[in-house]
């Protein structure tokens, strides 16, 4: 999905603004984290619902909310939007779901840990709970108002067989 999304980004107009995360691993001894576990080691988790750590994007491009930030307000985790305006503190995103449509809401960097069974160690990135979404997995797509659909129907190193 990923290589889909980045793919279409490349293809989609604008400038692009990259955010990188800042992260860190939470150790008794303050020194030893540094050493055993260096940034670009860090910099290359990628658990489920944790944003990536180099963030792209572009002004006009789709994004999908990772976590229940303002559920009152409908930006909950599987939210889309469309990014207006990008600081290195918030995005300021427009909602494009049925019920919220319009409404623009500020998007602000979040501290992420994943669970233990994801990463053995205590690991936090900080970075927007954003993820792009021009592309996105049939099950985030559930419940999803969308006027196109368009189905990626290639197989990577699967041999299907037919009898």
């Amino acid at each position: 999905m990923d290589d889909l999304n980045t793919a279409m980004l490349n293809a989609f107009p604008g400038q692009e603004q990259t955010f990188f995360s800042q992260d860190s691993v939470e150790n008794d001894h303050p020194d030893e984290g540094e050493l055993m576990y260096p940034a670009e080691y860090l910099n290359e988790i990628n658990c489920s619902g944790l944003p990536l750590a180099k963030l792209r994007l572009k002004i006009g491009c789709p994004v999908m909310v990772l976590r229940n930030l303002y559920p009152a307000d409908g930006v909950c985790n599987g939210t889309r939007g469309i990014v207006k305006r990008m600081s290195p503190r918030v995005v300021d995103i427009e909602l494009i779901s049925e019920e919220h449509r319009g409404k623009r809401i500020f998007i602000p960097r979040i501290i992420h840990t994943p669970s233990q069974s994801q990463v053995p160690f205590k690991f936090e990135r900080k970075q927007f709970p954003l993820k792009l979404c021009f592309a996105m997995t049939i099950n985030k797509s559930q419940g999803q108002s969308v006027t196109h659909v368009g189905l990626n129907m290639k197989v990577s190193n699967v041999l299907l067989y037919r009898q």
